[in-house]
């Protein structure tokens, strides 16, 4: 066994038999990841499946930064850095300079919790006061898009080393499915741990939301909207290889050019509800990759659509509560337009509306806070926000 290896071991074996929470979960963390050595990173990276080390740089830390280091690893997945950025990721500039911000808010996010429990970083770590732990992750991401905005800061170069290492394209699914359970084994270890109240806010918060049914939600729509976007054999496009001595389907991709979100407005509207809209938007908009979304609203009457093709667009939505429900304006819409594929957000809580015929278009009803809901056609996702 190699010397980095034995101070790696010992660390976790001091982790795991803490009796301080935060130790506790990082321990969790390790034993849920495969490490490897490299030298390939300057310093130290981690994905939903692998913890890569670069041992010179391990070695040349001090003890107390060397758990420093770990810890500041095993925080990226509790705070589920890997497999939100998909979800979140903004379009201004290439995907590596959006990667590159979105690690810098990380690791922002992340030292300021650390050097609060105590922590000692290696030099270097980005540190800023003013990203205290009011900021969430998203929160920093957003300011930092705006300081280059402003002038006061100078463009990502979306090169150089970054500590989250993305899931592989169609691999996310599955990333998200790992890192919650990664989330949960954390929560299910630090329930045994008697300093509990000594977890900071942001991490108890992110463990009690991945132990609710809507990370299950989040996961179910990103699977099913993977399916819609299957790969599929086709007559309409021979397979020129055998043409034209045989006339064989050929396997490709049609891609959607527009989905349609149909918005439940009755009543209130509260911001978790909200909240939940936009980030299945940003599902969908990454599983099926659209020209565009066309965005409508109901209560008792439908609004005209309002297309949306940026992050911007998603960011900038905002909704007013209205009176009663009624879906029948809905189902009419569908059925005379006929688009490809719509998701309907709503509580459900309407009369059912007994439609001639059955619309030709796949309809997604994602439903909050009411178990009983059905529908004669389509797919019904459930899940929960008022707990």
């Amino acid at each position: 066994m190699e010397p980095y290896e034995r101070v790696l071991n010992s660390i976790k074996m001091h982790l795991i038999g803490s009796k301080k929470t935060l130790r506790v979960a990082y321990a969790k963390v390790l034993f849920s990841v495969a490490v490897k050595w490299t030298e390939e990173v300057s310093t130290a990276g981690i994905s939903v499946n692998d913890l890569y080390i670069n041992p010179v740089f391990f070695m040349s830390l001090t003890k107390k930064e060397q758990e420093g280091l770990i810890a500041h690893e095993a925080l990226h997945l509790l705070y589920r850095h890997p497999v939100d950025f998909k979800t979140f990721k903004r379009s201004r500039f290439t995907e590596a300079q959006e990667h590159q911000l979105w690690n810098e808010a990380g690791d922002y996010r992340i030292n300021y919790d650390l050097r609060a429990a105590g922590y000692r970083l290696p030099q270097g770590g980005l540190y800023e006061e003013k990203y205290d732990d009011a900021w969430s992750t998203l929160g920093i991401y957003k300011d930092l898009h705006q300081q280059i905005e402003d002038g006061d800061k100078p463009e990502p170069t979306g090169t150089g080393d970054m500590d989250i290492i993305l899931p592989e394209p169609g691999d996310q699914a599955k990333a998200t499915t790992k890192n919650a359970k990664i989330i949960i084994a954390a929560a299910q270890a630090v329930q045994a741990c008697s300093a509990a109240g000594s977890m900071p806010g942001q991490i108890r918060r992110i463990i009690e939301e991945t132990k609710k049914p809507k990370i299950d939600f989040y996961t179910v729509l990103a699977n099913y909207m993977n399916g819609v976007a299957h790969t599929d054999y086709s007559m309409r496009r021979p397979n020129r290889r055998y043409w034209p001595e045989l006339y064989l389907p050929s396997l490709y991709t049609e891609a959607l050019e527009n989905i349609t979100c149909i918005f439940d407005l009755s009543g209130s509207v509260t911001k978790e509800q909200a909240g939940v809209f936009k980030r299945s938007i940003r599902i969908m908009k990454e599983q099926l990759q659209p020209e565009s979304i066309s965005l409508l609203t109901f209560d008792t009457e439908l609004s005209s659509p309002q297309d949306i093709t940026s992050e911007n667009d998603i960011d900038r939505l905002n909704f007013t509560g209205g009176g009663g429900t009624a879906i029948k304006p809905v189902i009419d819409w569908i059925s005379d337009s006929r688009p490809r594929l719509v998701t309907i957000f709503t509580d459900g809580h309407f009369y059912p509306y007994k439609v001639k015929r059955r619309p030709d278009t796949n309809i997604v009803w994602i439903i909050h806070d009411n178990p009983s809901f059905t529908w004669p056609y389509g797919k019904v996702i459930h899940h929960r926000i008022n707990t």
